[in-house]
């Protein structure tokens, strides 16, 4: 058996890695109350794309987190299936929006301590015309009941135009600020 020395480390530029080095694209952070967060991009100069969503929690109480695909004319309201996993709670929907939750996430607070927040790692591609935009990942998230919840998430949109962006929302309810999404594109992808 051999022993890999830290110190002998010298450079990594995640060519190791299946999914190749992230390269930051845009961030947004939250500093205010706002209905939802557009990321837009060409999404042209990778194949995948990483996204990370952090703190996130919505105004009112036990509400699912949704998203639509954007094309040039805005936001798409149709195609989208995707497949929820978790303890006790799998389900596959095919809805007007892609659900990113299965269990509806909390919003409880004591004082300034935001206790019930959401956070994802999601892999997208699929952007261009004539494909499906596809998203797989995991999340992590607390119920109203403080139940700790999580998911692996795994969806596409059916539709055929070129995905230019994406419109992340609450099924009702405003973001609160200290939420922030980041996206990243994959080397090597």
């Amino acid at each position: 058996m051999s022993t890999l020395k830290v110190n002998t480390i010298q450079e990594v530029d995640g060519s190791a890695f299946p999914f190749g080095s992230l390269i930051p694209i845009t961030s947004t952070t939250i500093t205010s109350e706002v209905s939802s967060v557009n990321i837009d991009d060409a999404f042209t100069a990778h194949r995948k794309y990483c996204l990370i969503i952090d703190k996130v929690s919505c105004t009112v109480n036990s509400r699912d987190f949704q998203m639509f695909c954007r094309d040039s004319g805005g936001n798409m309201t149709s195609g989208y299936r995707v497949m929820t996993s978790g303890d006790g709670s799998n389900g596959t929907f095919n809805e007007n929006f892609m659900r990113l939750n299965y269990n509806a996430i909390g919003n409880s607070t004591d004082g300034s301590v935001n206790q019930q927040d959401f956070h994802a790692v999601f892999y997208i591609s699929g952007f261009e015309v004539n494909r499906r935009f596809r998203i797989h990942g995991t999340s992590s998230y607390q119920g109203s009941d403080e139940t700790v919840r999580g998911n692996i998430i795994a969806g596409c949109c059916t539709r055929t135009e070129a995905v230019v962006g994406m419109n992340f929302h609450w099924q009702s309810g405003n973001f609160r600020a200290g939420g922030k999404f980041s996206l990243f594109g994959v080397s090597g992808s």
